[in-house]
């Protein structure tokens, strides 16, 4: 009896270890950051069944945030190892409170479920900044100073906000904006006017903006300095050395200020070769007053070698001077090169198609560039292409337009693209590169459709939906789509994916999300869903009304949105009836016979010529296994019957021995 049980595990088992699965799979993509109230988050998932056999998968979400969470599509079937991208949107309601809620979203199906947690932020959606570059200043005595402060509305609504100041130079100062009214991430410079005192010494005051919500106030402290003073500054924005290329311009911006309290005029002098000049060679300028002028450098050709080069600023008054000294070294440099990324294609006609080239500047000077095309009509380069301005080895990807009509002679054409130099270097800095068109028909190239169920929908004002949109492609050629969703309802709706690939005669489902936040009146709204070939032209499209109401009960009632996944399984069956049937099949004489066997169990019909040997036997294996099994643990029960029987038998016998005995002991005593 031990030996029978230790088999009958054994084989239960085994049995057991078959039937184990791996579970679902459910990952994240892509995951929304924090979120205001009324505000929609998106997170993108992906489920995977890695079972080995069909399931019918249901989306559940739980936790504190699944009162403003839904999930498309609700449910779908995944073949084994298939694998499907889910989307949830996350609109709290317009009461819910800053803090972080738990998101819980779960796959599931009959004997195999995975789930995966988020947490969901709500922020404070009241905030605002001021900013200034430099709240620190100095100057000389009753100048007239001026600070530059950065007012943003961070928060997500508009605001109103008043502006005062206080500290000791609050009398002496004025505003350039006493109210300002901000919309969301809008920003305001506010110009705070200060006439510095007459006494030298440190004073502060403080910027104060408010909001009329009262939710929001803040500071910004500002410093001024104010020194008895005489001076003059020269700001050079460049470098002290150069190496450049003959026949190059260099510009040296140079900011001469004074720093000092009273007018003062002032010489500028270069001394070096002809090429260099300076813009102006007297400047006068007030109290605090700047000027911006340039130094230019600009070496013909056969200028090349090392020059000096000083500039010299003498104030009229003061004895101060300002030198500065340049080292120019001159160089030859000048060259393009021109390459289309595709050297031939195909074209449709009456299609839109764009083609790619790289201008590269492959000398050792900045340079600008014309750029020429040479083709068919049909063939253009957008302006903006056609003057490049380039700098050392710097390239540059250009487009050429194709859009050919339905008239042009289906034939190869011949496009050339060239670029050159828009200087004196343009004979020899110039390059040219063909592309060959080969065109086609185009009549069956691209047949899109939108299609949905759903045309007309009325929506809660709290609340969210989302309904599928079938694309089809009925044409012949791939085609990469992107849509576009554009109408007054764009603003609260949202269109994923918006960039779908279909082979020819396949069709896709994208989801209109709605959820309308708190700006969004009630009434009738339009939702134009337009369909483009990716960087081609408008296909078709399609309007959807949608109605926004207070009144719950009239909002539309969407149907599951569950997507069904055609696969050649017939029926999902056990391992038993894997079993029966193939027995029904290989063991059952008459063709008739394995006929009506297979009427009764569904039988598996599984075309896939990539599947592997061991995985296509899989169940002829399992039920040869079973089968030895079965034989096994039969010849160890009728032996063990065998034996009992047989030790029966010998207690029978000796009992009738004993018996025999007995008798014949009392026949002898009876004579």
């Amino acid at each position: 009896m031990q030996k029978e049980r230790f088999f009958l595990v054994l084989f239960i088992s085994l049995l057991l270890i078959i039937s184990i699965v791996n579970a679902v799979e459910i990952n994240p993509l892509s995951l929304s950051g924090s979120l205001c109230p009324r505000e929609t988050g998106l997170f993108t998932h992906v489920v995977k069944n890695n079972n080995n056999v069909v399931k019918d998968y249901s989306l559940n979400i739980k936790g504190s945030a699944s009162a403003w969470a839904t999930v498309v599509p609700s449910g779908f079937i995944l073949g084994p190892g298939e694998q499907k991208n889910i989307f949830t949107y996350i609109t709290p309601s317009q009461s819910t409170e800053p803090g972080n809620y738990d998101l819980q979203i779960e796959a599931s199906s009959p004997g195999d479920s995975k789930s995966i947690s988020h947490t969901v932020t709500v922020k404070n959606c009241y905030s605002a900044n001021l900013g200034v570059s430099s709240n620190s200043k100095s100057s000389c005595p009753s100048d007239a100073i001026q600070y530059t402060v950065n007012l943003k509305n961070n928060g997500e609504y508009a605001e109103t906000f008043s502006l005062s100041v206080t500290g000791n130079l609050a009398s002496r100062t004025s505003l350039s904006d006493n109210l300002v009214i901000l919309g969301k991430g809008e920003t305001k410079n506010i110009i705070v006017f200060v006439n510095s005192p007459a006494d030298s010494g440190s004073y502060s005051l403080t910027l104060i903006a408010e909001s009329e919500s009262g939710r929001v106030r803040e500071s910004v402290p500002l410093l001024l300095n104010v020194n008895p003073c005489y001076d003059f500054n020269l700001a050079i924005n460049g470098n002290n050395t150069y190496n450049v290329c003959d026949r190059s311009y260099v510009v040296i911006p140079l900011n001469l200020k004074n720093i000092g309290t009273t007018v003062n005029s002032y010489k500028i002098n270069v001394d070096g070769p002809v090429w260099a000049k300076v813009e102006k060679t007297d400047i006068v300028l007030k109290d605090k007053e700047a000027k911006t002028f340039n130094l230019m450098f600009a070496p013909d050709y056969g200028s090349a070698g090392e020059y000096g080069i000083r500039l010299t600023v003498t104030p009229e008054r003061g004895s101060m001077k300002s030198i500065s000294d340049f080292s120019v070294t001159v160089r030859k440099c000048h060259s393009v090169d021109v390459e289309f990324l595709t050297k031939k294609s195909d074209s449709c006609k009456g299609t839109i198609e764009s083609y790619d080239a790289v201008i590269n500047n492959n000398g050792e000077v900045r340079k600008s560039y014309r750029i020429e095309l040479d083709g068919p009509p049909w063939a253009s380069i957008d302006d903006k292409y056609k003057l490049l301005i380039l700098g050392p080895k710097e390239q540059k990807k250009v487009t050429i337009r194709a859009a050919p009509t339905s008239a042009v002679k289906e034939q190869n054409y011949a496009v050339k693209l060239k670029a050159v130099a828009t200087d004196e270097s343009s004979a020899s800095a110039k390059d040219v590169d063909e592309l060959i068109l080969n065109l086609k028909d185009a009549n069956e190239c691209y047949k899109p459709a939108i299609e949905s169920k759903y045309m007309d929908v009325v929506v809660y004002y709290d609340s969210s939906v989302a309904f599928p949109i079938e694309v089809r492609n009925d044409g012949v050629r791939r085609a990469d789509f992107s849509l576009f969703l554009s109408g007054n309802a764009a603003k609260f709706s949202t269109l994923n994916p918006s960039a779908i690939s279909l082979d020819p005669g396949k069709s896709d489902i994208v989801y209109l999300y709605i959820a309308p936040d708190i700006n969004v009146k009630l009434g009738s709204y339009d939702a134009n869903i337009a369909l483009n070939i990716k960087d081609g032209p408008l296909l078709t499209n399609k309007k959807f009304n949608i109605e926004i109401t207070n009144v719950k009960e009239r909002a539309t009632n969407l149907q599951s949105n569950t997507e069904v996944v055609k696969t050649p399984v017939t029926n999902e069956v056990s391992y038993w009836q894997r079993l029966k049937s193939w027995f029904g099949r290989n063991f059952i004489g008459s063709e008739e016979e394995r006929i009506s066997f297979s009427n009764v169990t569904p039988i598996i019909n599984v075309t896939n010529t990539n599947t592997p040997k061991f995985i296509k036997y899989k169940y002829y294996i399992l039920g040869v296994l079973i089968t030895i099994l079965v034989i096994i643990l039969l010849i160890i029960i009728f032996s063990g019957r065998k034996e009992s029987i047989n030790k029966k038998n010998k207690k029978k016998s000796k009992k009738t021995d004993y018996e025999a005995e007995d008798i014949k002991g009392k026949v002898e005593e009876d004579n």
